[in-house]
């Protein structure tokens, strides 16, 4: 008897299984094609990766104002400080010895689910934003005494420098609601095209990936007494019963 013949049938083997698979993005080559598009030959040498990162995500080119939104907000959204805790955990993983290949994994983790948390705490926003008409929900609108102008607070200010670079009319109706700035930032990617949830969580994830990698990699293996341990100074109060 071959021992390596399967004495039973299960599902799996009374099924006629595709030979190959099937690629819905990225078509193999050569030349290898990205929803249609010739990689090194349309794309290499009339797009930049701002449009073909856009073309990746939505399946077509963007317009003229599209893709000058879709980039302003790749901008604004390319840096992510030292407090925020996907940089904190990089620098801590790149502290305590991690390679490169692992500070990026780190990062790349926790900013996958920062952008998971942030896309479903705007879940009202973004309905808002696709219905086009009603009132806008409360919880996104920059607090009090943030209101743009004399003492306008920093999400504010940021709001202002972020509408005077969109082109004329984009996003106008969200902006003018006073929204934070991270409400505002997937008010412009919803604009620009990007309205799945998982679009969005890429381009909050991935847009800021470089400089905190780059932050984290600054920093020299095992330098501890370099790293504040009080950050942040807390006092721990056991819960009465």
């Amino acid at each position: 008897m071959d021992q390596h013949k399967p004495t039973q049938s299960g599902p799996l083997d009374e099924v006629a299984w595709p030979a190959e698979l099937p690629a819905h993005v990225m078509a193999p080559g050569p030349p290898v094609l990205l929803h249609g598009y010739a990689a090194e030959d349309d794309l290499g040498r009339h797009y930049g990766a701002t449009e073909i990162g856009y073309l990746a995500l939505t399946g077509r080119l963007p317009s003229a104002a599209e893709a000058q939104s879709y980039d302003l907000a790749l901008r604004f959204l390319a840096t992510l400080p030292l407090g925020e805790g996907p940089t904190h955990a990089a620098v801590l993983a790149r502290l305590s010895g991690t390679p490169h290949a692992g500070v990026l994994a780190v990062a790349a983790v926790a900013l996958a689910e920062r952008a998971r948390a942030l896309v479903c705490a705007h879940e009202p926003w973004l309905a808002w934003l696709a219905a086009g008409t009603g009132t806008p929900p409360d919880g996104f609108a920059a607090t009090p005494g943030q209101a743009a102008g004399a003492g306008a607070g920093e999400d504010a200010r940021s709001v202002a420098r972020l509408a005077a670079l969109l082109p004329e009319g984009f996003a106008r109706a969200a902006l003018a609601q006073g929204p934070t700035r991270t409400a505002a930032l997937i008010a412009v990617l919803h604009a620009s095209g990007l309205c799945e949830p998982w679009q969005l969580e890429h381009t909050l994830a991935t847009a800021p990936l470089a400089a905190v990698v780059a932050e984290a990699m600054r920093v020299p293996p095992g330098a501890f007494r370099a790293y504040s341990m009080q950050i942040p100074p807390f006092r721990y109060t056991p819960e009465e019963p």
